[in-house]
């Protein structure tokens, strides 16, 4: 049996990293951190100052408030260089963009019950919707979480529905059995159309990416107004499902 070797200081800030990182702790204070991870207010503070000194998260000395730093951004950018997964979807989010001049993003899972925007694209218009990458969903409370819960197993999948779907417009699907018929029809068809289901004004259109061994790996997704006519709602979803498939078979090949 391997050793095991964990560092309680590297886990910390890493917690605390992680947190930050959500849109609704990006700006947080000592107290707000030390209370949401359970951490002792000093070990908290001495591990905050550590994290400070090497710029990973900055101090607002007037907010008291703490935000994650500028060299996140220099290692982030080396990181997304550096992962094939995430260079080549940023081919296939510009082809997605030019497709349909909608703003395109890269979902990935990063914990149990969290999704992440990795990577978006969009046109030089200011008539877009704007996302911010980083941000991050409850699995149910967004229409890519569909696509993880449509292929998990039963036993997982329940687990989440157990718990009950938010209703977050007047169109959220709240029943479970209409949301395991919804994620269904997903499988056979191949792709999503979410109409102000969680955000209201706003319609997406998404696909999933599928790892060598078929699970999912991320969701490719395009993103626009609800206004958006028939005719261009049928260009996002035939421009979804082709880049999508052209980008499951690239994978394909690249893991021969």
């Amino acid at each position: 049996m391997a050793t095991k070797y964990e560092a309680p200081a590297v886990i910390q800030a890493s917690k605390i990293l992680k947190l930050l990182s959500r849109h609704k702790f990006a700006n947080s204070t000592l107290t707000e951190i030390s209370n949401k991870l359970e951490m002792n207010r000093s070990t908290c503070l001495r591990v905050l100052k550590s994290l400070e000194e090497v710029k990973f998260v900055s101090y607002n000395s007037l907010t008291k408030t703490y935000s994650l730093g500028p060299y996140l951004v220099i290692l982030g950018s080396r990181a997304s260089e550096q992962i094939d997964h995430v260079s080549l979807a940023k081919t296939y989010l510009k082809q997605l963009v030019d497709m349909t001049s909608l703003t395109s993003i890269l979902v990935n899972r990063i914990s149990e019950d969290r999704l992440v925007y990795m990577v978006k694209e969009e046109i030089n218009s200011g008539h877009r919707v704007n996302v911010s990458v980083g941000f991050q969903h409850y699995i149910t409370e967004v229409s890519y979480g569909m696509w993880y819960l449509a292929y998990m197993d039963e036993k997982e999948r329940m687990k989440y529905l157990n718990q009950g779907l938010r209703k977050l417009t007047p169109h959220t699907i709240t029943d479970v059995d209409k949301y395991i018929s919804r994620i269904e029809m997903a499988k056979e068809q191949g792709y999503i159309v979410s109409n102000e289901e969680y955000v209201m004004g706003t319609l997406g259109v998404s696909a999933p990416i599928f790892k060598s061994n078929g699970e999912i790996s991320s969701i490719i997704a395009c993103i626009g107004f609800s206004s958006m006519t028939q005719s261009e709602i049928d260009n996002a979803i035939d421009s979804v499902k082709k880049v999508s498939s052209e980008f499951n078979q690239m994978l394909s090949l690249q893991s021969i």
